[in-house]
């Protein structure tokens, strides 16, 4: 984490509005507390009932080679080792990805973009919204639409070079199946 800001707002008839005495609150300090896996964010003043407060934390993340959180794994295919980059959050390792509170009573919705090499797909619960063309570097974006409120460990992404087909069930869900093998075939994601 390296810089970290909170905001505070009142929410009016379902509206955010600044109030007197809202705006940017100052952080005396803020620390990694590895004991508990959080993160500590002081303040400087108590924070007020019915107000609504927004935390906004510069965060980055490795990609992880062990098989939780957000982690690379690779196949190989006609001799050729090929990668993919997928999630494994359930049952507290969407903490490993991005700061969040990891714990299934906590509920959120979730808004979620990917940004790739345009040779690979990115799939995740919900469909894509909107598609950002490369940019300099040659990457696309994928931005997907915001998920509905579901714990953490129900969040999934995977950016793969995998060919996928959606089925739909009569009750509207979409289900995307991937070919990881010509003999196995794995449900990716429904939603």
């Amino acid at each position: 984490v390296d810089r970290v800001s909170v905001t505070a707002e009142s929410s009016t008839g379902g509206r955010s509005t600044n109030r007197p005495g809202g705006g940017v609150m100052r952080i005396h300090r803020h620390f990694p507390y590895p004991a508990n896996q959080m993160y500590v964010v002081v303040l400087h003043r108590e924070l007020k009932p019915m107000r609504v407060y927004r935390l906004n934390v510069s965060f980055d993340a490795a990609i992880e080679d062990e098989l939780l959180g957000f982690f690379r794994s690779s196949y190989t295919l006609q001799r050729e080792r090929r990668y993919l980059a997928v999630t494994q959050f359930s049952p507290i390792h969407a903490r490993k990805a991005f700061p969040c509170f990891d714990e299934p009573v906590y509920k959120a919705t979730f808004s979620l973009s990917l940004r790739h090499d345009p040779q690979y797909t990115s799939l995740s619960n919900m469909p894509v919204e909107s598609s950002s063309p490369a940019d300099e570097d040659g990457w696309v974006t994928n931005h997907f639409a915001r998920t509905p409120r579901m714990s953490t460990y129900y969040l999934a992404w995977a950016v793969c070079n995998f060919t996928y087909r959606e089925t739909q069930t009569s009750g509207g869900v979409t289900g995307k199946w991937t070919d990881f093998s010509t003999s196995t075939r794995n449900m990716f994601s429904v939603f």
